[in-house]
C-alpha cells in the first residue's frame, strides 16, 4: 500500500520518515514572542479626542492597561473631555503632544481632582493641557492617596488653565518647566499631610487671584529659577507659608534665584504659630520689584512658635513698602542685598524683638528710617 503519494510505502519507512521530521524541527531555533513595551493610546480604547466626547471611561483603560504592562500612556493632540478622576495605581508616565493635548476638566464638585496618584511608585505627567472647563472651582491636576506615601512622582512641561497641583503625603516631587496660568492658587502643599523633598524649578505663575505658592506642612523644599509676574491679575501674595498649629520642627527651605515682578501685598511671607518650629529658612539672590505701591516684600512673623536661622542674602529688592518686615525671629542673617526704595512709603527693615545681623547691604532712596524695635544685634554665624 503507498503512503504519503508513494514517499512511505512500509511501516519501516513511515518510522524512518517521522525520525527525520523530528530531527528537521528540532534544528529549527525556537522564536520568543516578545509583548509590546510601546506607548498605548487612548484611541484604542475608544478616546475621541473632540471636546465633546466623554474621554473619561477610555483615558481610564489605557491607563489600567499601561499600569501592568509599559507603564506609558501617550495623549496624541486633541481636546480630552474628563468628568472623573482618573485613578494611578502604579508607577506610569502619561504625556502628550505638550500645548495641543488638552485635557478638559468639566466637573461639578468644587476642588476635584484630574488625576489620584494611588500608589507609593513614580508618576510622570507631562506635556500636556490641563484646563477647567466645568462649573467647579479650585479643579487640582493631582490628589495623593493617605495610604501610600508617593516618592519621585514628577509634573514637567504642563500649562495649567485655572488648575492647580495639590502634594499631600509625597516625598521628592519635582514640578519644573510648568506654566500656571489663572485660579486661585498655583501650587498647594501639605494642606492635611506632609511632605518632603519638594523641588519647584523653572516654572511661570500669572494671575492667581488669591496665592501662588501656599505650603503649610514641608520639610527639604527648593523653589528656583521661578518666574512670578502679572499679566493683568495681579497675585496678592505670591509665596505664602503658614504651617498648622502644633505641626512640629518645619525646616531645609530654599528660595533662591526667582525673578518676582508685580505682586498685590507681598511677595513672600512666613508666619510661625504656636507648636511650630522652622529653622534654616534662606532667601537668597531673588530679583523683586511691583509696579504698584505693594506694603511690603518679605514678611517674616513669629507669633508663639520659633522661627530661628533665617537668612536674606543676596536679593536685589525694588521697594515701594518695607523691604524686610520681621517679627520675633532669632539669629537674622541680613547680607549681601540691594534694596531701591521709589516712593515716599519706602523703608529698607522694619524688626520687632528679633536677633539680627546685618552686613554688606546697599540701600538706597529710603524715605522712612529703619525700625529696630526691641531689637538686637549679634554676631555672624
Amino acid at each position: 500500500t503507498w503512503v504519503a503519494t508513494g514517499l512511505v510505502n512500509n511501516v519501516s519507512q513511515l518510522k524512518s520518515f517521522a525520525s527525520q521530521v523530528k530531527a528537521v524541527t528540532q534544528a529549527i531555533p525556537f522564536i520568543q514572542t516578545t509583548t509590546y513595551n510601546g506607548p498605548l493610546f487612548p484611541q484604542w480604547y475608544g478616546a475621541i479626542g473632540d471636546g465633546a466626547a466623554d474621554d473619561t471611561q477610555a483615558l481610564q483603560n489605557a491607563i489600567n492597561a499601561a499600569a501592568s504592562g509599559s507603564k506609558l500612556v501617550f495623549i496624541p493632540a486633541g481636546f480630552y473631555k474628563v468628568t472623573s478622576v482618573l485613578k494611578v495605581q502604579a508607577g506610569v508616565t502619561i504625556y502628550g503632544a505638550g500645548a495641543a493635548s488638552v485635557l478638559y476638566a468639566d466637573f461639578t464638585a468644587n476642588e476635584s481632582s484630574l488625576f489620584s496618584l494611588e500608589t507609593s511608585q513614580a508618576v510622570v505627567l507631562r506635556d500636556l493641557t490641563v484646563s477647567n472647563r466645568g462649573s467647579a472651582t479650585g479643579i487640582r491636576l493631582t490628589r495623593f492617596s493617605e495610604s501610600f506615601v508617593n516618592q519621585g512622582s514628577r509634573i514637567e512641561q504642563i500649562t495649567f488653565q485655572n488648575v492647580s497641583v495639590a502634594l499631600e503625603n509625597a516625598k521628592n516631587v519635582l514640578i519644573q518647566k510648568c506654566m500656571f496660568q489663572g485660579g486661585g492658587f498655583a501650587v498647594l502643599g501639605g494642606m492635611t499631610s506632609g511632605i518632603e523633598g519638594v523641588v519647584l524649578t523653572d516654572n511661570t505663575f500669572e494671575n492667581q487671584t488669591n496665592v501662588g505658592v501656599y505650603i503649610k506642612r514641608i520639610k527639604n523644599l527648593l523653589i528656583q529659577r521661578n518666574n512670578f509676574r502679572s499679566n493683568g491679575v495681579q497675585t496678592p501674595e505670591l509665596i505664602r507659608f503658614e504651617p498648622e498649629l502644633n505641626a512640629g520642627t518645619l525646616s531645609d527651605i530654599l528660595i533662591t534665584k526667582n525673578n518676582i515682578v508685580d505682586y498685590g501685598t507681598v511677595a513672600i511671607v512666613f508666619s510661625v504659630r504656636t507648636g511650630i518650629t522652622l529653622t534654616n529658612l534662606q532667601i537668597t539672590e531673588n530679583s523683586f520689584s511691583s509696579l504698584t505701591n505693594t506694603p511690603y516684600t518679605i514678611i517674616l512673623i513669629s507669633e508663639t512658635g520659633v522661627l530661628n536661622k533665617v537668612r536674606v542674602e543676596r536679593n536685589q529688592i525694588i521697594n515701594k513698602g518695607i523691604a524686610l518686615y520681621a517679627r520675633n525671629a532669632a539669629n537674622l542673617m541680613i547680607t549681601g542685598n540691594m534694596v531701591f526704595g521709589e516712593t515716599a512709603t519706602a523703608k529698607a527693615f522694619d524688626f520687632d524683638r528679633c536677633s539680627y545681623f546685618k552686613s554688606g547691604n546697599i540701600i538706597t532712596d529710603q524715605t522712612l528710617a529703619n525700625t529696630l524695635a526691641n531689637s538686637t544685634v549679634i554676631t555672624e554665624n
